[in-house]
């Protein structure tokens, strides 16, 4: 069996994801602080920065569902496949002897 040498292409890319979006939550919360001490010296009649905030707020969930999917499809299938057998095994009847269940072998 040969060592692997370097990370995966698939690590790559969920850690080029996540480090993404580290950037962008520390942006967002950077530039939202200060639109808010931005709003509340310069501009205080008028409240708007929290438009700005929710407006960020949208595009960081965006880019969270992104990253998400992306790192769930480079994880491959074995949790899928899993889970699948789990929910069969939850299903009403199984294993109780109501449902028509394969003979073991001897």
């Amino acid at each position: 069996m040969t060592r692997r040498t370097k990370p995966s292409r698939a690590f790559l890319v969920r850690d080029r994801h996540r480090n993404l979006l580290v950037v962008h939550f520390f942006a967002a919360l950077a530039g939202t602080a200060m639109l808010m001490l931005f709003n509340r010296f310069v501009v205080p009649g008028v409240f708007w920065a929290h438009w700005v905030a929710l407006a960020w707020a949208a595009l960081f969930l965006v880019h969270f569902g992104w990253f998400s999917r992306a790192t769930i499809a480079t994880m491959g299938g074995h949790a899928t496949a899993e889970a699948g057998a789990d929910a069969a095994s939850d299903a009403p009847g199984a294993g109780d002897g109501s449902a028509a269940e394969p003979a073991p072998h001897p």
